[in-house]
């Protein structure tokens, strides 16, 4: 036995080792080639070299060619960070020349605060908060409920704001309105009206609304943030601070519908038994801004609001002609045109976006509503 081992050895020679392992090779080389080639043969298309991975948070691409292969990832978060302060910040001390209490000044393209006043000291949002209102409605409904939604107006709905002398769109009882004359019901002329049937058809009650705007300003990270109603009429415990206004501003005009809703300058309804002719709707943001403009940049849209607890408030967004797109949160203002003025000084000086000169106008005469 062993010398047949011994024998078998021997035959074993190095010249046939490396012929076997070539055969075993080129075995294997057809293997991994063949069901290729009888793909193409068969017209199978061929794999899409890029692939994207993507959830709520981070989106992941990984690109891939034949002969090499390059992942480069790329975190882009839904929801904007809170905005990094940095040695140029500029902390707004002088209150003769801005005069809100609390301001948010935000390069969206960094992440930067540019200029802030007690930005994160809490505050009454009062109608900014219906920024979040129809985010809420828009990100809660489906595609459907957004194309062809309708609620029919009610007593219910509107007495109980119009018996606090809240501003009103204007719709009547009885009358069906489209989730898209509420979306601008809300934002254009800050209807309470709109909002509160916006509430209802979202959710089946105001109160579950809220619950779902509360659950939205979470995952948005408005930590500072807690509210109690979808109008921003003043309540124990509707509190949120410039800061996290600017960032649910910015995440508002991420979203198509929401941003063509605070860009526009007016909007009439659809027709109705009640209003034959529709109900013409005009932006407060754009009546009280008027003629003003600033060089190098425009301001695009944005949200009034105002109770007694909250005074004159204004955010909006606005883009450079490089097209960096900046947010601006002035609250706290005695004067509907203070929050204006400090509005377009802040982006004058502090954007780099403008040339920095311009001065406090002289006080004018304003017939704004008193509630928006």
């Amino acid at each position: 036995m062993m010398k047949n081992t011994k024998r078998a050895r021997r035959h074993l020679r190095p010249d046939r080792i490396a012929a076997a392992g070539l055969i075993v090779f080129l075995a294997a080389g057809a293997a991994i080639a063949l069901p290729k080639l009888l793909g193409r043969f068969r017209g199978d298309a061929p794999k899409n070299p890029t692939s994207l991975v993507s959830d709520l948070n981070d989106v992941t691409t990984t690109t891939t060619t034949e002969t090499t292969t390059t992942t480069t990832t790329t975190t882009t978060s839904r929801y904007p960070a809170p905005a990094t302060r940095t040695t140029d910040t500029r902390q707004l001390t002088d209150v003769t020349d801005i005069l809100a209490r609390n301001i948010a000044v935000i390069d969206m393209d960094s992440q930067t605060m540019l200029a802030e006043r007690e930005a994160d000291a809490v505050i009454e949002p009062a109608s900014m908060t219906k920024i979040l209102t129809i985010v809420t409605a828009v990100e809660t409904l489906s595609e459907e409920q957004l194309r062809d939604g309708q609620i029919t107006m009610t007593e219910e709905i509107i007495a109980p704001v119009r018996a606090r002398q809240a501003v009103c769109a204007g719709f009547l009882p009885g009358e069906s309105c489209s989730v898209t004359d509420l979306l601008y019901g809300t934002i254009l002329p800050s209807g309470a009206d709109a909002a509160v049937a916006l509430a209802v058809l979202t959710a089946g009650s105001e109160d579950a609304f809220v619950q779902l705007m509360n659950e939205k300003a979470a995952e948005i990270g408005m930590d500072s943030s807690h509210f109690c109603n979808a109008t921003g009429l003043h309540a124990e415990g509707h509190v949120s601070t410039a800061h996290d206004i600017a960032r649910l501003l910015e995440y508002a005009i991420r979203i198509p519908v929401c941003k063509e809703v605070l860009e526009a300058k007016s909007w009439r309804t659809a027709q109705t038994d009640q209003h034959p002719s529709g109900i013409s709707l005009t932006s407060i943001v754009f009546w009280r801004l008027g003629d003003h403009t600033l060089n190098g940049i425009r301001i695009s849209g944005g949200k009034t609001g105002f109770t007694n607890q909250a005074g004159q408030c204004l955010a909006t967004f606005a883009s450079d002609n490089n097209g960096k797109t900046y947010v601006c949160v002035a609250a706290g203002c005695n004067d509907p045109m203070d929050a204006v003025y400090d509005t377009l000084l802040l982006y004058n000086r502090y954007t780099g976006a403008s040339d920095g000169r311009m001065t406090r106008p002289a006080p004018e005469e304003t017939t704004a509503p008193a509630a928006s």
